[in-house]
């Protein structure tokens, strides 16, 4: 049988950080499962056109990989999310795979970051037990993308289970922001607070949005707001415990022998 693993991510235009993230990630796969053709897609057509224009590389996007794979005679296909939340993006995933008629082809799914409780028991022990600084009235701020999607809530459950601890997490779009977490962080008497992306990869909103000079970055507003401010431009998926757990919801997808025909 011909079998096949899909890396589908959003994309990204930094080469640096792709190379440090999600190509990492298919690096620890293709080892891990030899066996296994290797393929690697982003849903975003914008990024896929800007690395064709900037790099001459062509990315498909996983409709596409998903019917050639096919049309190769390809009888197991795996695609295995990136993403961090079970939100609009990775729901894309079940919407391609409705091309797929064949009824001797098995595609199977592996689950974003957050997914099962567990998932996120063992991402809130390695914050803590990782990013926690050692001075008093320092912290550790998280930015994650956040999301309109109904797994908003991902995030809102990630920032109470942190509570209690050094580590704070807040949304670019959606809950919690950081204009509800400033008045938080006054209260605990915070003075120094490490910003670092909690995205798989450290891209435009890693770069701009959260550590750049601009008016409107995190850090100019924590500046600001009073606070001592230091950037961290490290993606989540250069953090080989993070990528550990992406390599044991693929584990658990190829083992599985139903066929996810949509999402549950």
């Amino acid at each position: 049988m011909k079998k096949a693993i899909i890396v589908t991510s959003f994309g990204t235009t930094h080469q640096d950080t792709r190379e440090k993230t999600i190509n990492a990630l298919c690096a620890d796969i293709q080892q891990t499962y030899p066996e296994y053709e290797m393929r690697q897609v982003f849903t975003s057509k914008i990024v896929r056109q800007r690395i064709l224009e900037n790099e001459g590389k062509t990315i498909n996007n996983l409709g596409d990989e998903l019917e050639r794979l096919v049309s190769e005679g390809y009888q197991e296909i795996v695609v295995q999310s990136t993403h961090i939340i079970p939100g609009s993006e990775f729901h894309k995933i079940y919407m391609f795979m409705k091309r797929i008629k064949k009824e001797n082809v098995k595609i199977k799914v592996g689950k974003p970051l957050l997914t099962s409780l567990q998932d996120y028991e063992k991402v809130v022990e390695y914050l803590t037990s990782t990013f926690t600084p050692e001075s008093a009235n320092e912290i550790t701020l998280f930015m994650a993308h956040g999301t309109e999607h109904a797994s908003f809530t991902s995030y809102v459950t990630l920032a109470y289970m942190l509570s209690g601890s050094s580590i704070y997490m807040a949304c670019v779009e959606g809950y919690p922001s950081l204009s509800t977490l400033l008045p938080q962080l006054k209260a605990a008497k915070v003075e120094k607070i490490n910003l670092r992306p909690f995205m798989l990869v450290a891209g435009d909103h890693a770069k701009n949005d959260m550590a750049s000079d601009e008016g409107d970055s995190w850090k100019t507003q924590l500046i600001q707001a009073g606070f001592e401010v230091e950037t961290y431009v490290q993606g989540l998926g250069e953090l080989k415990p993070v990528r550990a757990i992406y390599l044991e919801h693929l584990k658990e997808a190829i083992q599985t022998e139903r066929r996810c025909k949509h999402a549950r």
